[in-house]
């Protein structure tokens, strides 16, 4: 084999191992998740923006970490959700 040849099975065009669709889907939930509630707090409570971009760093984040992908959907999901209504419900519910 001539030294000026790539071994086989490598790749030039890229440094980055390549990703399946099971990896990326966490990472683009709550990214795409994250601008529609961004996009939604113009027509409703405005403390959905901060939810949004709450959820949009999660996604950025869990696309840097591929491998903990679960645990940016129980933070974004469970633990984000849980928190944000019980802030909602004390601000809207228990003042009327």
């Amino acid at each position: 084999m001539d030294r000026s040849e790539p071994a086989p099975n490598t790749r030039r065009s890229s440094l980055l191992p390549p990703l399946s669709p099971r990896v990326i889907f966490a990472p683009a939930t709550l990214i795409f998740y994250g601008l529609g509630l961004i996009a939604a707090s113009r027509n409703s409570y405005d403390e959905l923006e901060v939810l949004g971009y709450v959820e949009l760093v999660l996604g950025i984040l869990a696309s840097y970490f591929m491998g903990a992908g679960l645990l940016f959907w129980v933070i974004g999901f469970g633990l984000g959700h849980m928190f944000f209504g019980s802030y909602l419900h004390y601000k809207y519910d228990k003042a009327s």
